[in-house]
């Protein structure tokens, strides 16, 4: 304890901050991972409508002539599925919710994941043939399945990170409630 004349009581050395009151690990790291979460789910909510105006386009007929021969694909409807499991997930964040984390956590595997990797699957035949062939759709100039590859590839990473961030989040959250 401090003085008034300024000197360091006897037998202190300084030392004494050990005691004093820190933040547990667990909320630092909830703090630091609910915004990234938050971005990863509004982003996974704007690829979800992204692909439902789409398929809602093709299916009004109201593209342009070389986009206008793409189809609506299964795996489309996969992955416009997490959409609600985006929403479970955001409202999940507001009061630190594990079990409605692990419902998000749930649908990112079944739809995002399960969407992306059926989608990969499902034109691995169309990329062989454009790769062996060199011909293929073109929308402006650039292969569709390549475009198609790159676009799954980047949302495949995207999952995975997604995923991560969620599960830490979720273990975080475990911890706080397995030390109450």
């Amino acid at each position: 304890m401090a003085s008034r004349t300024g000197s360091r009581p006897s037998g202190s050395d300084g030392s004494d901050f050990d005691h004093r009151e820190r933040v547990a690990d667990h909320y630092k790291i909830s703090a630091e991972l609910k915004p990234k979460m938050k971005i990863c789910m509004l982003l996974n909510l704007v690829v979800a409508v992204k692909i439902a105006t789409l398929d809602g386009a093709l299916h009004m007929d109201l593209l342009p002539p070389p986009i206008d021969t793409i189809k609506i694909q299964p795996w489309h409807y996969i992955i416009i599925c997490s959409f609600l499991s985006s929403i479970v997930g955001l409202s999940s964040l507001s009061k630190s919710n594990g079990a409605l984390l692990n419902v998000y956590k749930t649908g990112t595997l079944l739809f995002c994941l399960g969407g992306t990797v059926f989608g990969m699957i499902t034109h691995y035949k169309e990329l062989q043939m454009y790769l062996q062939t060199g011909k293929g759709l073109l929308i402006f100039g650039l292969p569709a399945i390549v475009l198609q590859y790159v676009g799954l590839s980047i949302y495949l990473v995207f999952t995975l990170l997604n995923y991560r961030y969620a599960s830490k989040l979720s273990a975080a959250w475990h911890m706080k409630t397995k030390r109450k």
